[in-house]
């Protein structure tokens, strides 16, 4: 079975549809409530299903930096 043969929608999956993009969008005032609350990246990653080094590059690219939340 190569990865075209998948039916992309049974499985419910991030397909890239170029470089560095994905279908879904994160949500900068959840991420930033939840570090405020005290939630690492890494935690935030789990709940919103995204790795710690997605919502880090995505904070950086939203020009927030990580130290001031």
């Amino acid at each position: 079975m190569t990865k075209d043969d998948i039916d992309h929608d049974v499985i419910d999956v991030d397909i890239p549809k170029g470089p560095r993009r994905s279908n879904s969008v994160i949500d900068l005032e959840k991420i930033l409530t939840m570090r405020q609350r005290g939630f690492s990246l890494s935690e935030i990653g789990k709940v919103l299903g995204k790795s710690k080094q997605s919502i880090s590059q995505y904070l950086k690219r939203q020009g927030v930096d990580i130290e001031d939340i």
